[in-house]
């Protein structure tokens, strides 16, 4: 099994890689991730805290409902960023996706956090969150739905790091966000 630092050092020797990680941030997933913000940390610094600072004052959407933004959402807008498609705030009025999956949104007030999804097709829905630095899995809903937008609210979750998994049918999909 190829060790994480392995893979690290491979990138780092082969430049045409990071095209292959920002491929992989795009699909999902915290490993393109990681590796993206290892591979460009030290000579795009001040882009990555630019990139976080606009997210933290873009942190409400149209109706002033907090918004979590994913780990994805912030590599993705470091990417554009980084490629010089458009600036950071530009790139955030333009409408860049919160989601690194269209298919699932998760936004946050001060009371509640929802999570938004649409359904071609009728299905079995099961959605569970975990935080990351705990091994208990909350399973917050468990049913057949319909067709169609879907809204779920929970009570807000304690500041920290947290894994939502949704599982229709036999696909799954997962979101990592940060609540503050």
């Amino acid at each position: 099994m190829l060790e994480y630092s392995e893979l690290l050092t491979f990138c780092q020797k082969n430049q045409e890689a990071i095209w292959l990680v920002c491929q992989k941030v795009d699909e999902g997933g915290v490993l393109g991730v990681k590796l993206l913000r290892d591979l460009t940390i030290q000579e795009y610094l001040p882009l990555w805290e630019e990139v976080r600072s606009e997210l933290s004052r873009n942190a409400k959407d149209r109706e002033g409902r907090f918004i979590v933004h994913s780990i994805q959402t912030e590599a993705k807008l470091f990417i554009k960023s980084m490629l010089g498609e458009m600036d950071v705030e530009s790139a955030l009025s333009e409408g860049v996706s919160y989601s690194n999956d269209p298919f699932f949104s998760v936004s946050t007030d001060d009371h509640s956090l929802t999570i938004t999804f649409d359904l071609a097709v009728e299905a079995n829905v099961l959605v569970a969150m975990s935080d990351i630095y705990y091994p208990s899995c909350h399973v917050v809903s468990s049913k057949r739905m319909s067709e169609g937008r879907h809204t779920l609210s929970f009570p807000r979750p304690a500041s920290g790091i947290y894994t939502i998994g949704m599982k229709i049918n036999d696909a799954a999909y997962e979101k990592k966000i940060t609540v503050k």
